[in-house]
Parts: structure tokens; sequence; C-alpha cells
């Protein structure tokens, strides 16, 4: 069994913006590369058409938490695939990432990149609404390597030294509304 941590490193607006996620592989154990070049197709696809065209997925980054050996970092340079005047990076698409029982919060993924022409007033545009689809049907459906391996998106607790204590898979993914980042914001974070 392994849980994989992927972080999709961004830039937009000379800011890095990192977002991660979990998945479980079950029984499986497949190779880091195999991970991202799903990970890319299947659901970065979906998340860059929502996205300003000047926001670049720059790497993707693996880790197999059972076995940190099995690690790496896949180099891409994948576009935003919307138009329009930008927004500040701290404006984000927010989903939600449904819990399957009330012991866990719900995950939360903030997407980073948004056009005047994706967002009106406080909600994404009429016009990309199948991309907001898209996006919640990518986050909440499994990925599958060319070698046929199923992971399965998740919720994660990690202990004190960073491991994974327990997790949870995911029922789906919900957007949820228009918000801010405050990490992406001047001043805060990095």
């Amino acid at each position: 069994m392994g849980i994989f941590m992927i972080k999709d490193y961004q830039t937009y607006l000379g800011q890095q913006i990192i977002n991660r996620y979990w998945y479980n592989s079950g029984l499986d154990s497949p190779a880091w590369d195999d991970v991202a070049t799903a990970f890319l197709t299947q659901v970065i696809t979906a998340v860059r058409e929502l996205q300003a065209g000047g926001l670049t997925h720059t790497s993707i980054e693996v880790t197999d938490m059972e076995n940190p050996a099995n690690f790496g970092s896949f180099p891409h340079a994948t576009g935003g695939g919307a138009s329009g005047e930008v927004m500040p990076s701290f404006v984000t698409a927010r989903f939600s990432l449904i819990r399957s029982d009330r012991t866990w919060r719900s995950g939360r993924k903030a997407i980073g990149g948004m056009t005047e022409l994706t967002v009106t007033g406080n909600e994404i545009s009429g016009n990309y609404s199948a991309e907001v689809t898209a996006i919640e049907n990518a986050l909440g459906a499994d990925i599958v390597t060319t070698e046929s391996e199923t992971l399965t998106p998740c919720l994660v607790r990690l202990d004190a030294s960073g491991a994974v204590d327990e997790f949870m898979e995911i029922l789906g993914a919900q957007f949820t509304g228009i918000g801010t980042q405050n990490s992406r914001k001047k001043g805060s974070g990095n």
C-alpha cells in the first residue's frame, strides 16, 4: 500500500504557487514517473482550462510516503488555457474535497490564476461552468497509470514527524466559490 503526495508547482505573476494532492494506491506501488504522467494528463489538463495563460505549471513532484526512495520531480511547462485580464494571484477558485464521515474535515483545494473573463462577481462566469465541472470530476476521480494502477484521491493526517498517520478516501469534489488565499498575498509566506 502507498500514499502518494503530489505537489504541483506553478508560477504566476512572479510568484510560486504550490498545490498539494494526496492519493492512495491501495496494494500497488507504481513508479513515481507513471504517477506524475497520469496526474498531468488526468488532473492538470482539467485544472489549466480555468487558469490564465500567464500561469505556468512548471513541475510535478511525486513522493511515495511509504517508500521515500520512490520519489522524483517531473519538469514540464503547461500553461493556463483561459484568456482575459489576469486577476491577483490570491484570487482562487475553491473546491471542497468531500469527506466520507464526520470525524474528518473536508479537504480544500484553491486553484489560482483566475482571469476577469473566468470570474463574474464572486462566482465563475457561466461561460466556464463546463471547466468547473471538469475540475470537480478530475479532483474526485481515481487516476490510472499506463500500467493500469489505480490511485484514489484521499485526505491525510500527518504525525509530528510528517509521516502519514491515517487517511480517508474522498467521495468527490465540489466547487464552493471564488475566494482568496492569504498565503498568496504579498508579505505572506515566502
